[in-house]
This record gives C-alpha cells, structure tokens and sequence, in this order.
C-alpha cells in the first residue's frame, strides 16, 4: 500500500474520525511488522498541549499485485 493509501485508511477509522481538521505529523512504515503508524492532531484543538493522535494501520497489498 502506498502511503497516501495509509493516510487515507487512518483517517477513515475509528481514531481519526475524532480528528474535525486533521494534521498529518508524521507517517511511518515498520517493514518488520507490515504496519503504517500515522501521527496527527486537531488543526481546530485549542490546546497548544493536545497529543497527537496515533492511528496504526496494516499494510495490505493492492490486489493487482497478489499472487
């Protein structure tokens, strides 16, 4: 999966739907694990203290290219 397509996935789950105006902090692919790791926060929060929130997502493989 390419990484808009895990961006895309943690912004439709459970995690970042609570996310009004998400801001993408940080996106990271463990390659031992297969598994993307997209950190974002709330451009509309009013903390200046707001954790980001992480979303994990598994790496699948588009289905054109499974064997």
């Amino acid at each position: 999966m390419s990484e808009a397509d895990a961006i895309r996935a943690g912004l439709y789950s459970s995690d970042g739907e609570q996310v009004r105006i998400p801001v993408i902090e940080n996106v990271d692919f463990n390659e031992d694990i297969g598994t993307w790791t997209i950190r974002m926060r709330d451009a509309m929060s009013t903390s200046d203290t707001q954790d980001p929130i992480e979303v994990k997502v598994e790496d699948i493989e588009p289905l054109g290219e499974q064997e």
